[in-house]
């Protein structure tokens, strides 16, 4: 009888504890599997759980011709970061992008001035 309170209680403080947990970044993202260019909401959701969001400026949703894209910005001067690192922010921001936007065939950033 014992035995079983303490598997009742184990599976009791796992079942709290792992609804507790904060999701992660990825876990965040999925419910906008599938989203259009068109969709500024789910488009902007994404960029926001993405690295860079506490400089992201802006974004211009291109989708009256194909091919449908998007233009990025953010208000970082690229000079005062290494250029590895602005290379795979861009690379890890559109592999998310094109993976989630269905119809995404093209994405540019923008830092500060400068196009990327």
């Amino acid at each position: 009888m014992k035995l079983n309170k303490f598997v009742a209680l184990c599976l009791f403080a796992s079942l709290f504890a792992g609804g507790c947990s904060s999701p992660t970044a990825e876990e965040g993202l999925f419910p906008y599997k599938n989203s259009y260019v068109g969709d500024a909401s789910a488009v902007g959701n994404i960029i926001s759980q993405l690295p860079g969001r506490e400089h992201f400026q802006g974004m211009e949703l291109k989708t009256t011709e194909k091919p449908y894209g998007m233009i990025i910005r953010y208000d970082m001067d690229p000079a005062s970061v290494r250029e590895e690192n602005l290379q795979e922010l861009m690379l890890y921001n559109a592999t998310y992008l094109f993976a989630l936007v269905h119809n995404a065939d093209w994405i540019e950033f923008r830092w500060g001035e400068v196009s990327r």
